[in-house]
């Protein structure tokens, strides 16, 4: 067999000629994941996961203004779509949509 022939058994795409490495964990990003969320062109975007933790809150609940609230938690919780996944990662495409 031609190394460039080898489909890894790794469960996911990589390119030929790359080949399983044993006890090395793979490194999943947040654009890769389900819940992520792209706010902006340049690869920025939040957890929906926790955004809909945020809007079932009684935080939001109570707040009047309840755009402000949403646009707060954008600020403080943006991510970019490099960032190391969370223990949460479900990788995009394997979760039924709907909430």
């Amino acid at each position: 067999m031609k190394t460039a022939d080898y489909e890894p058994a790794a469960g996911f795409n990589m390119p030929a000629g790359c080949f399983d490495v044993p006890d090395v964990p793979v490194c999943r990003e947040c654009g890769e994941c389900e819940h992520f969320k792209e706010i902006s062109d340049n690869g920025c975007g939040v957890c929906k996961k926790k955004f809909y933790e945020f809007i079932d809150s009684d935080y939001y609940a109570a707040s009047r203004f309840k755009g402000l609230a949403s646009l707060d938690f954008i600020c403080e919780n943006a991510i970019c779509e490099g960032t190391e996944a969370c223990g949460s990662f479900e990788e995009y495409g394997t979760v039924s949509h709907g909430r």
